[in-house]
């Protein structure tokens, strides 16, 4: 493909302090993500969202007035350093996965703009920085190291404009069943279930490990891990097998 058309907007009013730079300018990108028209980046403690409907301008185009459609950027408030590491559009809000924390951004029942953003700290829960979180319903799985083992939360939300979000450990029963942390999850919720794809740690990964529950309301009421194994489904026993997606 050819992307030479696409180019990125230059500062065309202001400067560097009237107009600064986003934060993301030679630092890591974490993540990249679209929400409300706007294209989005996590970098360090900050989430940068473009001008909306223009995805490839991050500067104001007047330093006179803020327009609601002109680019956002909000940094995390906690009593500890987080670095942002996944964000995921969930509902009117977008859900950020921190270390060990998490935020919600969202403008509630206004659109989404400079003077309307709000940025909340609503959990705190260790996240594999290394393994994107995943919807599935009214649940967002995620992820976590439990020492050598891996470890999956299921964030559950009901209220989208709920600031107080409880996770619970789908993990608790089984903390030595999943051998490697996850790099991987995928759900598919008509089948009430999640599949987890662990990181290969000094060899190849034939394994995928699968949660399997059934909900009556709001109760669990059944839940079962299984494993499925790659070699045991006609591959020789010479052969390198290598899940590497899911």
């Amino acid at each position: 493909p050819d992307y030479s058309s696409f180019e990125w907007e230059e500062r065309k009013a202001g400067d560097d302090v009237t107009n600064p730079l986003p934060n993301f300018i030679g630092n890591p990108i974490n993540d990249i993500f679209f929400y409300e028209n706007r294209l989005g980046m996590l970098s360090g403690e900050s989430v940068t969202l473009s001008e909306s409907g223009q995805f490839f301008n991050f500067f104001r185009t007047t330093v006179i007035d803020l327009l609601d459609t002109a680019p956002i950027e909000v940094v995390g408030s906690s009593n500890s350093v987080n670095t942002l590491r996944h964000a995921l559009p969930f509902n009117s809000n977008l859900l950020l996965f921190g270390d060990n924390t998490q935020f919600m951004l969202g403008s509630g029942q206004e659109g989404l703009a400079p003077r309307t953003v709000a940025m909340s700290q609503v959990s705190n829960y260790e996240c594999d920085s290394d393994c994107a979180p995943m919807i599935g319903g009214t649940s967002v799985f995620f992820a976590y190291p439990r020492g050598s083992y891996g470890g999956l939360q299921d964030m559950v939300i009901r209220d989208p404009e709920s600031r107080d979000l409880q996770a619970f450990d789908l993990t608790d029963s089984v903390p030595s069943y999943i051998e490697n942390p996850f790099r991987a999850i995928a759900t598919m919720p008509q089948e009430n279930l999640v599949i987890g794809l662990p990181k290969a740690e000094g060899g190849d990964m034939q394994d995928l490990y699968l949660y399997k529950y059934l909900d009556r309301g709001n109760e669990r009421i059944q839940s079962a891990w299984f494993k499925f194994t790659l070699s045991s489904f006609g591959a020789a026993a010479a052969d390198t097998q290598q899940i590497i997606g899911i």
